[in-house]
Formats: C-alpha cells, structure tokens, sequence
C-alpha cells in the first residue's frame, strides 16, 4: 500500500493545503493552535489509516479531497507567484549547492515552470476550489477571515498579531528581480498562470516590489 497525508479539522469543518514555498512550515506551526491534526490515507482507497503516529500536524503538501470531505471548507497558504518562483530557486541551489547567479535562475525557470506540483498549482485540478487564501504578504488580515480564528482566545487575547510575525523558517532575503527576471519571462510567467495572479489579487508588475 502507498499512503498520502490530509491536514483537516472535523469541529471547524476545513481541510489544510499548504503548497511548496507559500509559508507552510509558518503555517504548520499556526494550525496547531487551531484543533487540526494530520492523518494518512491510502492513496488507492482513499480510507484514513489509524496511525498512532500522527497525533500532530505534519508538514506536507499534499492536498486530496475525499469524499467524505468534500463539503469542508479548503484553506490554502500562497504567496506572491514572483517571490515564490525566487524561493524555490534558493532552495533548490542551497540543496545542490549552487551559485545564486542570473544565469541558473534562468536555467532553472525554463526548466521548472511547466512542473504544476512544484510550483504553479492552480486550484482547479482539485474537486473544489479553496474558499480561504492565506497570503505570505497579508497574513493577520487573512487569518481574521476564518471564523475559528476570529472567535479563539488567540485572537480576543491578542496574541494573533505576534504568531503571525513569527519566522518559523528564516530563508533568504529576496534579491532584486530586475537582476532576474526579463520582461520575456514576466510575460510568459503572467500570460501561462494569470490565475494564479488573479486568484489571489496579485498584479501583473507586482514584481516590482522586490527591486
């Protein structure tokens, strides 16, 4: 058999996605505080496994929907789609020991950004699209948005705001994109996921930021 994670809360009726580079381990953290618990499944069968082993959130970033789920609400952790293409390609040199050079971003981009899974899932290759997004740039005023958030003594204690500055995992500085990015790349990276873009409310030049 072959098993696959799902972070869900039956008492607030939603279900965790966390996708690569959008602030999950931040997010992990959070949820904890929050009645969520991770459980594994079997990938064929789709049937939750009693695993004494996961009493906790875990860090993952799988996101399947059962059936038994489906009415519970998807929360999704995303970020802005330029800052989180450069957070990949530091990890990904970190992790082989690369140069942070113009040249292998630009290898890099044309080599990874047709792989959905890592960097670009778009939210409608999934039975229901999320109804809460949990941007890495508005992370207080999204939390508020959730029900359980707003009526938790986290928030009425006033704790919120200061475990949603938190650095749960301290990555790297964002280095300017115009040493980066062409404009030939902006446009093909808009035009291709816009939906990522317009999902979430980023903008088309929101790259600009980063210079």
């Amino acid at each position: 058999m072959s098993y696959n994670l799902i972070t869900y809360s039956d008492s607030h009726k939603s279900i965790l996605w966390t996708p690569m580079k959008t602030g999950s381990s931040h997010a992990t953290f959070m949820f904890t505080h929050f009645d969520f618990s991770t459980k594994s499944f079997d990938k064929e069968t789709f049937e939750l496994v009693n695993s004494k082993l996961l009493t906790k959130i875990v860090h993952h970033h799988n996101c399947s929907i059962m059936e038994q789920f489906i009415d519970y609400d998807v929360i999704c952790t995303t970020r802005n789609p330029y800052a989180r293409i450069l957070s990949a390609f530091f990890y990904m040199t970190n992790m082989r020991q690369e140069e942070l050079t113009v040249q292998n971003f630009r290898m890099f981009f044309a080599k990874e950004m047709d792989k959905p899974v890592m960097l670009h899932e778009a939210y409608f290759g999934y039975p229901k699209i999320p109804k809460y997004f949990l941007r890495m740039e508005n992370l207080y005023e999204d939390y508020l948005k959730l029900p359980f958030v707003r009526e938790s003594n986290i928030f009425q204690w006033g704790l919120l705001q200061e475990l949603c500055d938190m650095k749960v995992n301290k990555g790297k500085n964002l280095i300017s994109t115009s040493e980066f990015f062409t404009m030939d790349m902006i446009d093909y990276f808009y035009d291709n996921f816009t939906n990522l873009f317009d999902i979430n409310g980023y903008e088309k030049d929101s790259y600009k930021q980063f210079n």
